[in-house]
């Protein structure tokens, strides 16, 4: 029942935190602000004097992106005695989750103790160096079974379409013009014009049109191969 007592003594709820440092909280009614354990933000510089452009800030940032976790959540806080500096140190949570580890887990602050499962997130880590991320794409199952449908319909009608123009040709009429039929071959109907060229013996002397179309189906290749790799990626793609 001691043990209890002292816990419950030690933990308390932060009021009104404020963040003077990126690694630091401060307490309503508690003096000081407290180091967060475990961890260490870079220092907030001084207001840039000079002229042009400033340095980014990144103690800054980490200030920033602390006060943002804690702001209107419930802050609750245990002792954790004094740092390697000698300063007093707390441990934080916020909706269950530990204050330090977010902020290593987000990129914001280095851990200076080891902390289990806290490990800087690459999606965070890249946006903190400004490198480019391609998140995976989260297709729903629904949609991949639309899929199939819908390039079976532009295939037939794709092929219809080639037929038609075929007719056309061999009675003298109007063509369907090419812009059309490539339209339908980059909506998906690759495989109908591919397969209409290879049985009707159609548009084979117009070798500028072969080759847009060629082009096009190269294009819906890749595009695929490349969604499908997105949708089974399992994380984040640094750039």
């Amino acid at each position: 029942m001691p043990l209890l007592t002292l816990i419950a003594v030690a933990s308390f709820a932060c009021q009104n935190p404020a963040h003077p440092e990126g690694d630091q909280i401060r307490c309503q009614g508690r003096g000081a602000a407290m180091q967060l354990y475990g961890i260490d933000a870079p220092p907030v510089r001084g207001p840039c004097r000079g002229y042009g452009s400033c340095p980014v800030d990144e103690g800054a940032d980490a200030r920033d992106h602390l006060a943002e976790l804690t702001r209107g959540r419930r802050v609750t806080c245990t002792s954790a005695g004094t740092d390697a500096k000698g300063r007093r140190a707390v441990r934080c949570e916020v909706g269950g989750k530990d204050l330090s580890c977010t902020m290593v887990t987000d990129a914001e602050a280095l851990k200076t103790v080891p902390m289990k499962g806290c490990v800087p997130d690459p999606a965070a880590r890249a946006r903190k160096s400004g490198a480019l991320t391609v998140q995976p794409l989260d297709i729903p199952p629904t949609l991949w079974r639309l899929v199939p449908a819908y390039l079976l319909i532009m295939n037939i009608a794709t092929y219809l379409a080639f037929m038609a123009d075929r007719r056309r040709a061999r009675r003298a009429m109007n063509r369907i013009a090419d812009i059309h039929l490539l339209v339908l071959v980059a909506l998906g109907g690759g495989v109908g014009g591919l397969v209409s060229l290879l049985t009707m013996e159609h548009l084979h002397d117009e070798a500028s049109f072969g080759n847009q179309m060629a082009i096009l189906i190269g294009l819906q290749i890749g595009a695929i191969i490349g969604a499908v790799g997105l949708s089974l990626w399992p994380g984040p793609i640094v750039l």
